[in-house]
């Protein structure tokens, strides 16, 4: 007989708890191999689990006890064991004070192996967080003892930016010091890696120079591939361009590359798939001739996908038109096939998903055929919410329509569901 998720959950817990048990028993002084596997181990598991939550604490007090000096593979392997936490979480918390103050105790050389584990670790991790910008202080100096990356170490270590904002002091120093060490990757990149370097650069603005030096290394690397990739990778590859904008030459540079990869995408998309991948051209504008020839490999895969979109894909897919206009052939292309994905939504929208929605059509004119298939959609959208807006979601619905016409039929159906709203 086959165990209930209910079933496998409460023996999951009772599992972990006895392993949780058995390791509060033993001595706190342990060598620097066991501490390292011991955080190390966390790896599996997030933070959201109460039997999870209670090891991160008894791992947090063998830390604390411990005057062990780190080697590179251990820094390596305890912050990758971090790759399921959020520095939301009090326990998360106290553990990264207590890794931080062990990781300054590190005098080795790293190898590339060691900083991808090390930052790849950090992919949950916020750069708002007192603690974490603590360590992250700590990692500029080591990052600089390596010398070289393979191809995979390129991936791993930007994907564990991803949460990452170009704003704090110290993610632009640790950005200093990565764009020399991603210069000196020699090997051809894999559609994995492609989509990881690309999706850790989500939190980065265009206006820093430290990511302006790693956007340059970029295409260079982007050109090795030869992968095909699979509707994830895309996904994720487009995704990391959200705060990203066309009148940098460096995002031109690997705007070139993007049709080329995603050309290579034969895989039918999903729900979530769908909405990242458009998500992530927000700060794109249609009239810009690299985004135009990129916008034309889209429709394609948009019409692959087969599955209902939640409510969360319809908001993102949306939001991430805003810069394109509906008298470019390439965006009319990609709106001929967004009402029949809009269509087999039945989630309740909440209020962010309809601010988003709505915000993302503010360049976009009632005069096409396109537009207005589209709005007519989204009344019956519109109404399955039920969540107060707060004055943001209602700043950005309003903004959304600022360029429709009310003698339409389909923009006055759709006010017609705001006022309950607003």
């Amino acid at each position: 007989m086959q165990r209930s998720s209910k079933d496998k959950h409460r023996f999951y817990a009772e599992d972990l708890m006895k392993i949780v048990q058995k390791l509060a028993s033993l001595p706190d002084s342990m060598s620097m191999i066991q501490l390292s596997q011991l955080v190390n181990s966390l790896s599996i598991y997030d933070d959201k689990d109460e039997a999870v939550v209670y090891l991160i604490k008894v791992i947090t007090k063998k830390v604390r006890k411990s005057k062990v000096i780190l080697s590179a593979q251990a820094v390596g392997m305890m912050l990758y064991g971090l790759q399921g936490m959020k520095s939301d979480c009090p326990e998360v918390i106290e553990l990264l004070t207590e890794l931080t103050r062990l990781v300054k105790t590190c005098k080795e050389t790293l190898k590339a192996k060691d900083v991808a584990m090390m930052l790849y670790g950090l992919q949950g991790m916020k750069s708002d967080c007192p603690e974490l910008i603590a360590l992250l202080r700590q990692l500029p100096r080591l990052v600089k003892t390596c010398t070289k990356l393979d191809a995979q170490a390129v991936g791993n270590m930007l994907y564990g930016l991803q949460g990452m904002k170009s704003d704090c002091p110290e993610v632009i120093a640790l950005l200093r010091e990565l764009s020399p060490l991603v210069m000196t990757c020699a090997e051809p990149l894999d559609a994995q890696a492609v989509g990881n370097l690309l999706y850790g650069l989500q939190g980065m603005k265009r206006d820093c120079p430290e990511v302006i030096a790693v956007l340059r290394e970029l295409p260079r690397l982007m050109k090795t591939c030869n992968e095909p990739l699979k509707a994830k990778n895309v996904a994720m590859m487009l995704y990391g361009l959200q705060g990203m904008k066309n009148d940098c030459p460096e995002v031109i540079a690997v705007l070139r590359e993007l049709p080329r990869l995603v050309k290579t995408c034969t895989e039918p998309f999903k729900s979530n798939t769908v909405g990242n991948m458009l998500y992530g051209l927000q700060g794109l504008q249609s009239d810009c001739p690299e985004v135009r020839v990129l916008l034309r490999e889209l429709p394609r895969l948009v019409k692959t996908c087969s599955v209902p979109l939640n409510a969360q894909a319809v908001g993102n897919m949306l939001y991430g038109l805003l810069g394109m206009k509906s008298d470019c052939p390439e965006v009319i292309a990609l709106l001929r096939e967004l009402p029949r994905l809009v269509k087999t939504c039945t989630e309740p929208l909440t209020a962010k998903n309809v601010g988003n929605m709505l915000y993302g059509l503010q360049v976009m004119k009632i005069d096409s055929p396109e537009v207005r298939d589209l709005l007519r959609e989204l009344p019956g959208l519109v109404k399955t919410c039920t969540e107060p807006l707060t004055a943001q979601n209602v700043g950005n619905m309003l903004y959304g329509l600022q360029d429709m016409n009310s003698d339409s039929p389909e923009v006055r159906a759709l006010l017609r569901e705001l006022p309950r709203l607003v």
